[in-house]
């Protein structure tokens, strides 16, 4: 005894409403969702089947696989991109896992400049941050660090990373570094590198007599260390 569905005097078809905005408009009232929902013989009529697109009751659009496949977009009876069931997205017709996009990411993170043997840095207010950009899993990150005060540091300079890098001698990256403001040393034997499944980086500086020592002992107050670095994550 109630009106369902309604096609329109301009072919428009509404299911849970009587003024359609579109060729086909679906309406739920209260809190449920309205969406459209696709099934067959295989995947089943249940409400975990399928695949649907629609509103949820958060009013947010959603396009949702509920079965263990992946979906597709094409152009030109050509396929262009792939969710993959696993997460990811290839491209172009790939369907490798191993070949998916699986994350994009950017931001900043606070970190210092630490003493590998003894002593202390102390970082400048404000000036301990540094950012990173996490393409699936490479990852950038630059800035610069600027010191304020010292107590008698010694050793190589560690400073952490956002994210731990991927295990294997394969996957050592070397790191871009200058220094400004130092100490008096031989600043041209300076190097950093990430270690594979270290979650740091590692400044050195040698005199050709004790490498580990010198990178530390050269800070002082107003001493800025800038970086870049590129590694590979697991």
């Amino acid at each position: 005894g109630s009106e369902r569905m309604r096609i329109d005097s301009s072919g428009n078809v509404g299911i849970g409403l009587t003024s359609p905005q579109a060729e086909i408009h679906t309406h739920r009232t209260g809190s449920s969702e309205s969406a459209i929902r696709f099934t067959n013989g295989i995947t089943g009529s249940t409400s975990s089947d399928g695949f649907r697109v629609g509103i949820d009751i958060n009013e947010d659009g959603v396009v949702w696989m509920h079965e263990n496949e992946p979906i597709l977009f094409g152009t030109n009876s050509t396929e262009r991109m792939r969710i993959q069931a696993g997460g990811g997205i290839s491209f172009n017709g790939d369907s490798a896992a191993a070949n998916a996009l699986s994350d994009y990411e950017e931001g900043t993170y606070t970190t210092s400049l630490v003493a590998g043997t003894s002593g202390s840095i102390f970082m400048t207010t404000g000036s301990s941050t540094l950012s990173y950009v996490k393409v699936g899993d490479i990852v950038h990150i630059q800035g610069y660090l600027r010191v304020d005060s010292v107590s008698s540091p010694t050793g190589r300079i560690n400073i952490n990373l956002p994210f731990t890098c991927k295990s294997g001698n394969q996957y050592r990256s070397a790191v871009l570094v200058s220094f400004n403001s130092i100490a008096s040393g031989n600043i041209a034997d300076m190097w950093a590198i990430i270690e594979a499944g270290s979650s740091q980086i590692h400044i050195y500086m040698g005199d050709g007599t004790n490498v580990q020592s010198d990178a530390a002992n050269a800070m002082q107050a107003g001493s800025d260390v800038r970086i870049q670095a590129t590694y590979q994550v697991a």
